[in-house]
């Protein structure tokens, strides 16, 4: 892992360099609201549900090309699920237990932008590295990050608006995210909280962006 991370950061710090000192980059902060879940194995007569979280962060926009950028945005994601386990004498599911899976994140993107400059097309890597997870059954909340690997990465798709303010823009972006390693290898779903799953996010996202470099 720490392999990895050292070529993501040398990659990164290796286009900043090598761009035309004239490039417009762009900085600027986002925040949105997420609507995470899993996928994978799950207890017996149980179901996963839908959590609602949130996300913040910073992001630098790198020119490539004419309608082509490289998109860092380090930030901060909230995340997790529900279990819902089946009550057979109402027919219905019940929620049991609230997984909370909070990561600091790392989105390695893409964008391009179409023949309107203002829509945008997004897509890339999301790199994850967990900050703290926890189950909570009945108010009581149980440490359960020995179960849950040191690092994690999605694949990401959007898409995106910017609406012009002045000599800043604002941009609406919304976003999906499909993990591709699980979170755990636990092989008995009915003995671990997290057993071998992959995390999932809808996100809806709202940034504010102001260039630092003047085109030539």
């Amino acid at each position: 892992m720490k392999s990895l991370i050292r070529i993501l950061v040398i990659f990164c710090f290796g286009l900043i360099i090598s761009l035309d000192s004239y490039a417009q980059t762009e900085v600027g902060a986002y925040v949105g609201l997420s609507s995470t879940n899993l996928k994978g194995d799950k207890p017996k007569d149980s179901k996963y549900l839908p959590k609602t979280g949130v996300i913040v962060g910073i992001n630098i926009d790198i020119p490539l090309g004419k309608n082509f950028f490289l998109s860092l945005q380090p930030g901060f994601a909230t995340g997790g699920t529900r279990v819902a386990f089946a009550n057979y004498d109402t027919n219905e599911y019940e929620d049991s237990i609230t997984i909370k899976l909070n990561n600091f994140v790392l989105p390695v993107l893409f964008k391009v932008t179409s023949l309107s400059p203002k829509l945008y097309f997004t897509g890339g890597f999301d790199f994850l590295f967990p900050a703290q997870s926890t189950a909570t059954i009945d108010d009581v909340s149980i440490d359960i990050d020995e179960e849950v690997n040191d690092f994690q990465v999605a694949m990401v798709f959007g898409l995106g608006y910017r609406i012009p303010i002045k000599k800043s823009d604002l941009c609406i972006e919304f976003r999906y995210e499909q993990g591709l390693i699980n979170i755990s290898e636990a092989p008995d779903p009915d003995l671990t909280y997290i057993p071998r799953v992959k995390p999932t996010a809808l996100r809806l996202i709202a940034g504010w962006q102001i260039p630092i470099k003047k085109s030539k």
